[in-house]
């Protein structure tokens, strides 16, 4: 089967191609690697790929090139390429949120319907049920808070819409919960607790720290894409893709202390706005339609994302990014989940 991964050299989408490719698929990677965050191992990485002969690696801007060519004769596009990040989200930023999100959704979405391309796999998110838990929303209900969430719900209404009109494409829509391990983003919050324990910065925990999270490892969330590529489904369908074990952010800082040898000096601010107190994922259709758990530990995937960043630092030293595996003294590292 010959897929397409849009975003194929960020955080997820490594992850998502290498097992494709260990599954023996084609796989076309498209991605501008924009400068978003630490961009070399990005750029490394997508080097790497395409040595693989059923790999074929493209520098493709989504919002801004053709892309009627790229997705021609694939049975499945996969589409990970987005801006990340919810407190940019409020600022003036916004607009570079609506073209990369947005308008590059729409693009590819008339590029897979003017291609006959069969089935879109949206990476939405757990951002798309707002400050209430799953439980009290009901059914399919979404209720973002803030612009980014906002912003992926806008793409998964975008999908429905195209699916309408093409009644031959098959979406299928994952929420992803709070995803995490080698290769994260360094805005995140177990890279922002791994690289405070290793330079001695203190951390700056939004609220009590008591907030409840579903840390879900990115091999176990790159399984459930593939499972979403080849799994039997029709129409539009939608499917949460988080740990069924509940974890406090406060427990997650002391864990990777524990696993650092390091103490880590915590501080308190308020939370942000929109940030939800509690994230519940609901998987019971997940496991069900897409036959897929998730089969890390919290404790598995903070071991590997812990030896990957100490290698990671070993590479790319002390210079760089703030936030990266190994950045030097500073103030305080915020939190993003």
């Amino acid at each position: 089967m010959r897929i397409v991964v849009t975003g194929g050299a960020g955080f997820i989408g490594g992850h998502l191609v290498e097992l494709l490719l260990d599954a023996g698929h084609q796989v076309t990677v498209l991605d501008a690697l924009r400068p978003h965050y630490e961009i070399r191992e990005r750029r490394r990485l997508m080097d790497e790929l395409g040595t693989h002969p059923s790999c074929e690696c493209r520098a493709v801007d989504l919002a801004t090139d053709e892309l009627d060519q790229h997705v021609a004769g694939a049975q499945v596009v996969v589409h990970l390429a987005a801006r990340p990040g919810v407190g940019q989200s409020w600022g003036d930023d916004f607009a570079d949120y609506a073209t990369d999100n947005l308008v590059a959704t729409h693009r590819l979405l008339r590029a897979i319907t003017a291609t006959r391309m069969p089935r879109l796999v949206f990476a939405s998110s757990s951002s798309v049920y707002g400050t209430r838990p799953v439980a009290e929303l009901g059914p399919r209900a979404l209720a973002p808070q803030h612009p980014y969430g906002v912003s992926k719900v806008a793409c998964e209404q975008l999908c429905r819409a195209h699916a309408a009109l093409d009644s031959s494409l098959e979406v299928v829509l994952l929420r992803y919960f709070t995803v995490y391990g080698p290769r994260q983003r360094p805005d995140m919050a177990v890279s922002r607790f791994i690289a405070a324990a290793e330079s001695g910065r203190p951390i700056e925990l939004r609220g009590a720290g008591d907030q409840n999270r579903r840390f879900t490892y990115v091999r176990d969330a790159a399984a459930a894409t593939v499972k979403a590529c080849t799994a039997e489904l029709g129409g539009v369908e939608a499917f949460d893709v988080g740990s069924n074990e509940a974890t406090t952010v406060a427990t997650l800082a002391q864990m990777v202390a524990d696993l650092t040898g390091r103490r880590i000096q915590v501080r308190h601010a308020a939370p942000d706005a929109g940030e939800p107190h509690e994230v519940a994922a609901d998987t019971a259709i997940t496991q069900s339609r897409l036959d897929w758990h998730p089969a890390t530990t919290l404790d598995e995937g903070l071991r590997a994302q812990v030896s990957w960043a100490r290698e990671a630092r070993r590479r790319f030293g002390d210079a760089g990014t703030a936030g990266r595996p190994g950045a030097g003294s500073g103030p305080p590292v915020g939190l993003r989940l």
